[in-house]
């Protein structure tokens, strides 16, 4: 167990370093009995040696939203209020994004994971309703004190998850919760107590009450780690899975593995669903992607399953880069290395390694960015004497499918195509 002397010296640069910038601030909020305290993530991150992220301040007292606002305005460059009925200003000081919420202790009804909120005063009750004790520690920027009632820096420590309450009411109230687990699990690397994992799977079908926005976020960010692997482990052994994701779960093997695989969001996003294939689709409608998140981790996917059919032509990966977009085949041809590496039979190993392999020496010896002919519209209707009608795009669809087939064409070459087939046509 580390001593509070200690602990005191680990946080004190950076008390000084933020009281440095804003401690006319602090003095104001000392000056009233307020009390001030950095918390949550930021003190987390400083006790792993991580250090904070960016110029933005989050703090938490017992003033109330208006005592805040009173007391902050003569420091602030400009303040917001958007959050104020939820306890929190927002402010610039000395060109840093300071947020400071009243201590809070939300209350939840069961049919909704949004809370009502109350004020309070004490700060224990405030670090008792966030999510993990390894969230719910505070330092003073007033006095250094580390405040530290649920043991979070020994969870820390110790690389071991644990909520402040009981962790069937935290996930009753905000089965989120839960994912987030998943998200700090796979982040620092921590082990669960037996009791979060019994009450994750007790309250895995309460996620039934939490917006597919945010579920799609908090899988997003899951996504976005070093080592994904294990949070999404944890999702599929506690039900979480079953309840976001049931069609994966025949599946969900190949997308644990292939999207704990890759390396971008995008590409293990689009490995991850790939074993549904064109069935991926209706699940990240469902999940409230964006209509570019959609396209582009359908285009990978698709492309994926294209690969399957490569058959050693030229024609095969011209029309497969056509179909995909040059811009996206890194990430597809990530996705390929990696189910050949870890999932793989032996022939579709070879398939997709010798894809690979004609891909590169293709792209080294032409444009596969640019795969339109060389002649418009207006240049077919010229040179064959018709007029705008079904013809003019059959003739372009045979010239596309001729690049395709033949490569980069010049307008001579195209021109040349185009008569022959016209005269052809015509002597049918």
């Amino acid at each position: 167990m580390t001593s509070a002397g200690t602990r005191t010296q680990v946080f004190a640069p950076v008390v000084e370093s933020i009281n440095a910038s804003i401690g006319g601030l602090t003095k104001a909020f000392a000056a009233e009995n307020y009390t001030l305290y950095i918390v949550g993530g930021a003190v987390r991150d400083l006790w792993l040696g991580a250090g904070r992220d960016g110029d933005d301040i989050d703090l938490t007292t017992d003033a109330t939203p208006d005592e805040i606002l009173r007391i902050a305005r003569p420091f602030a460059e400009a303040v917001w209020t958007q959050g104020q009925r939820f306890g929190t200003i927002g402010l610039v000081v000395a060109d840093k994004t300071v947020e400071i919420t009243t201590h809070r202790a939300e209350v939840y009804a069961s049919e909704s994971r949004k809370p009502g909120v109350v004020f309070g005063t004490s700060l224990r009750e405030d670090l008792a309703r966030r999510d993990f004790t390894i969230n719910a520690v505070a330092v003073s920027l007033i006095d250094g004190s580390v405040h530290d009632p649920f043991s979070g820096l020994e969870d820390l420590d110790a690389r071991l998850l644990r909520t402040p309450l009981s962790p069937e009411v935290s996930f009753g109230d905000d089965p989120l919760r839960i994912m987030r687990a998943a998200r700090f699990i796979s982040r620092f690397e921590l082990s669960c107590t037996p009791e979060l994992m019994a009450a994750a799977r007790l309250r895995a079908e309460r996620m039934t009450i939490v917006s597919a926005e945010r579920v799609h976020a908090e899988f997003e960010r899951l996504l976005d780690l070093d080592a994904p692997e294990p949070g999404l482990r944890f999702l599929f052994d506690t039900g979480i899975g079953a309840q976001i994701f049931p069609t994966l779960l025949a599946d969900k093997e190949a997308a644990i593995t292939l999207a704990s695989s890759l390396a971008s969001r995008l590409s293990r996003r689009a490995g991850f669903f790939s074993p549904l294939g064109e069935n991926a689709r209706a699940v990240l409608r469902d999940l409230k992607y964006s209509t570019a998140d959609q396209h582009q981790t359908m285009d990978l996917i698709m492309g994926f399953v294209r690969a399957n059919s490569y058959d050693g032509t030229d024609v095969s990966v011209r029309s497969l880069v056509s179909q995909v977009s040059l811009a996206l085949m890194p990430e597809l041809l990530d996705l390929l290395s990696a189910w050949t590496n870890t999932l793989a039979s032996g022939g579709d190993a070879a398939r997709f390694c010798q894809f690979a392999e004609h891909f590169e020496r293709l792209a080294a010896i032409e444009n596969l960015a640019d795969m339109e002919v060389p002649l418009s519209g207006a240049d077919i209707m010229t040179l064959l004497d018709i007029k705008p009608s079904r013809q003019v795009g059959a003739a372009m669809r045979y010239l596309r499918t001729q690049r395709l087939e033949r490569g980069p064409l010049t307008s001579a070459e195209a021109t040349e195509l185009l008569l022959a087939w016209h005269s052809d046509r015509r002597e049918r």
